[in-house]
């Protein structure tokens, strides 16, 4: 009888091998993570940037639509960087305004536009203001006698600035 040797193969990994492809893996798994985390800091960014875009356009529609209507400024706080300002509009009873104040806000980053017609301005009408300034038209003269205004209307968010102005003129 012939004596058979079992023989047996060896089928595991080295050490070697395994810290081989771990680190592999690990490389691949750092690239990927990395590529993630800059898509979505680019994401927050435009994110950001749209959602600014969208509330200074609305803002300044706001603005527009209001001011289009008065008849002039009735007062105003601070024209370089605007803290409130009234329009008179026939439309109003006597003791009402279009009241327009902007106030810290500490839900949002910056300030918040407000707008009222009684005696303060409670409704919100957009965020991330950083400053509005208000420049009196024809230029150079009191607001009071103003025939329109040019608002600049500056927001910031995380870092990122939109600035947009209009020129806007009483039609009463």
């Amino acid at each position: 009888m012939v004596k058979k040797y079992l023989s047996f193969k060896n089928h595991g990994l080295t050490l070697i091998e395994v810290i081989v492809s771990i680190a592999l893996i690990s490389i691949v798994a750092l690239s990927i993570v990395g590529v993630f985390v800059s898509s979505s800091v680019i994401y927050r960014d435009i994110y950001s940037y749209n959602e600014m875009q969208q509330q200074s356009q609305s803002i300044m529609d706001f603005l527009s639509d209001t001011i289009i209507h008065s008849e002039k400024i009735d007062y105003m706080l601070d024209e370089t960087n605007l803290s409130e300002i009234r329009f008179k509009d026939k439309s109003l009873s006597e003791n009402e305004r279009h009241i327009f104040s902007v106030q810290k806000d500490l839900k949002v980053e910056g300030n918040s536009l407000r707008y009222g017609r009684k005696s303060s301005a409670q409704i919100e009408v957009g965020n991330y203001i950083d400053k509005i300034n208000v420049l009196t038209l024809p230029e150079e003269t009191h607001y009071k006698d103003a025939k329109g205004i040019k608002i600049t209307l500056t927001m910031k968010k995380r870092g990122k600035t939109v600035e947009i102005f209009k020129k806007i003129y009483f039609r009463n």
